[in-house]
């Protein structure tokens, strides 16, 4: 016997097929956004050269941009020298010819940024001179998108004003943004102007600023071979020359001590590297300790027994030599090496350098 029909209530069957299909639309959905990787968020890394590609694009612009006017000297004083298109060129060409650095490396670029371009005639010793000024910044630009900037004094096109030149690029302290050594001439007029002056840069979440390096410093040198640069301070060893020199107080030097750079991102000032550094500025102890003060000191004699010489030296010399030649010795003599002597424990010596490869 056949059972009676079933019954279907309608509108309770497309209630429920309309649910069904709703979880499987979720279920769909739910495997094909688990099976699609999600875009990441994080930006992607820049070429550094491009950034050194960018901040020149954007120099030229700014110079493009300089405005102004030059105005003619007045009766009977010196005449304008130039004018607006001129000067506007020149701008242009100090943005293209290398006045305004960029070096590029591991992890970023640093380069010289220009703003502000105005073009105006300010009075020289020569009179009213038409060119351009700008406001320059050094920046650090990282692959990761960090830019970071330090004010500098403005370029001209009149008078002398000064170059900045990036020497090389190197990640002293692990952070993976490098560093910049750079050579500051401030300019001026006349050889008796500020001195150039060799920098160490750093970018750090708050700015740039100098390299903690702790000691003064004048160039650089690979000293033992390791590919990290190492410094050199041509200053340490200083005495005054009494009798001065054409821009005043004059200075005498002697040889130059390392500061060997280390993985944990400080220098040294002593240990075998240096000391070795210092052997081959200063090979053997001087039989007489007048005839190099420094290297005596470095070789282990005494301030007292080096000015006990000079004295001694000095007998029957006339009293205004005696006091030129002890003020010298005297200012080399005070000065201790940073390091035990090299006659405790001569170190060996440094590597030979690597030959340059063609």
């Amino acid at each position: 016997m056949l059972g009676a029909p079933m019954r279907i209530d309608r509108d309770a069957f497309l209630l429920l097929t309309a649910a069904l299909a709703a979880c499987h639309a979720q279920h769909a959905d739910a495997t094909h956004a688990s099976a699609v990787p999600k875009a990441s968020t994080a930006p992607a890394a820049i070429d550094p050269a491009k950034l050194c590609d960018e901040l020149a694009t954007a120099n030229l612009a700014e110079a493009d941009r300089a405005a102004g006017h030059c105005e003619g000297g007045q009766p009977g004083s010196y005449q304008l020298t130039g004018d607006v298109p001129t000067a506007h060129a020149a701008a242009l060409y100090a943005a293209a010819d290398g006045s305004f650095p960029c070096m590029s490396g591991s992890g970023g670029a640093w380069g010289m940024a220009a703003s502000h371009f105005a073009i105006s005639a300010p009075a020289t010793e020569s009179g009213p001179q038409c060119g351009w000024e700008a406001q320059v910044r050094v920046l650090y630009r990282s692959a990761r998108g960090e830019r970071f900037e330090l004010p500098l004094h403005p370029r001209v096109d009149f008078g002398d004003p000064g170059e900045l030149d990036f020497r090389g690029l190197f990640d002293f302290d692990g952070d993976g943004r490098s560093e910049a050594l750079v050579m500051e001439r401030p300019g001026g007029y006349g050889s008796c102007g500020p001195k150039s002056r060799l920098l160490l840069l750093q970018a750090t979440a708050t700015g740039i600023r100098d390299y903690p390096v702790g000691q003064s410093f004048t160039a650089t040198v690979d000293a033992d071979g390791d590919g990290r640069p190492d410094l050199v301070d041509d200053h340490y060893y200083a005495s005054a020359d009494p009798y001065g020199g054409l821009c005043g107080d004059a200075t005498l030097y002697g040889p130059p001590l390392l500061l060997h750079s280390l993985p944990d991102g400080t220098f040294s000032l002593d240990d075998a590297v240096t000391r070795g550094w210092a052997r081959a500025q200063c090979p053997t102890k001087p039989a007489d300790p007048l005839e190099n003060v420094p290297c005596a000191r470095i070789w282990g004699a005494t301030e007292a027994e080096i000015v006990d010489a000079a004295t001694r030296a000095s007998a029957g010399v006339p009293p205004q030599d005696v006091e030129y030649s002890l003020a010298i010795v005297r200012g080399f003599a005070v000065i201790a090496p940073p390091f035990k002597p090299l006659s405790i424990d001569t170190p060996p010596p440094l590597p030979k350098p690597k030959p340059k490869t063609p």
